[in-house]
């Protein structure tokens, strides 16, 4: 859907704000929170407030946590062993 629920515009607009309006930040919390409930908008909200310096891997890692450990461990194996590869080699290699 193009805009958030009843009830959570509010929550987007502060959301969107800390992600500093970013394109892969709002991507990436947005895929994290669909469908989640207002309390866990409310609680990554809190928890992207209470960054201190509110850097791009702070929004990154909101979908990271939401990640289940298998995908977890994935992609930090791919993060480290293609670091700084082409992303065609990298899907080639996965494929």
């Amino acid at each position: 859907q193009s805009s958030p629920c009843d009830g959570f515009e509010e929550l987007a607009k502060k959301i969107a704000n800390l992600c500093g309006n970013l394109p892969l930040g709002l991507h990436v919390v947005g895929l994290s929170l669909r469908g989640d409930s207002r309390h866990e908008w409310e609680h990554q909200l809190s928890k992207l407030e209470s960054s201190l310096d509110r850097k791009i891997e702070d929004v990154l890692k909101v979908g990271y946590d939401k990640l289940l450990k298998k995908d977890q461990s994935l992609f930090l194996h791919i993060a480290f062993f293609f670091n700084n590869q082409a992303v065609d080699h990298l899907t080639t290699m996965l494929a």
